[in-house]
């Protein structure tokens, strides 16, 4: 059985997530206005920033409800391998927005990888890990490069 989160972390990791909500509705509002798209350049990042707002909301009421429930909160306690996962997801996070912004990569090659590398990272290294993730990441980047290319009228890299 695992042990439940500490409200601290579910209150910064809900206000990090927050940040990027705000992020991405400052970036909506520079977009250009719609001329030809029937929902606009802003209507994914404003649908996006919506989710994550609203996401952020439910984890920190449930991190606020948890404190006032507990008597008495838990120290934080985490294990170096943890952290070490943790930090090796993050950085694979930024390689895979560097390869996609700097590097010019194509959304569907780079996609892919990215799915294995975190299922990896989470799920431990093992044939069937890397194979149904890797069937996985080329399923859903190609599904999300159709969508935005098709539907939204924006073109990946």
């Amino acid at each position: 059985m695992q042990r439940p989160a500490h409200p601290g972390t579910d209150l910064i990791v809900a206000a990090l997530v927050a940040a990027a909500a705000a992020a991405l509705f400052v970036g909506a509002a520079k977009l250009p206005a719609p001329r030809w798209e029937p929902l606009g350049s802003a209507a994914a990042p404003r649908a996006l920033g919506t989710l994550l707002a609203l996401f952020a909301l439910l984890l920190a009421a449930g991190a606020v409800r948890g404190v006032l429930q507990r008597a008495e909160v838990p120290a934080f306690a985490v294990e170096n391998a943890r952290l070490l996962r943790g930090g090796c997801i993050l950085g694979a996070i930024i390689l895979f927005v560097v390869a996609m912004d700097v590097a010019r990569l194509p959304f569907v090659a780079v996609g892919p990888v990215f799915v294995v590398v975190i299922s990896v990272l989470v799920g431990g290294l093992s044939w069937r890990v890397v194979g149904w993730s890797a069937l996985w990441g080329v399923v859903l980047c190609g599904s999300v490069f159709l969508a935005f290319t098709r539907f939204f009228y924006i073109n990946l890299p």
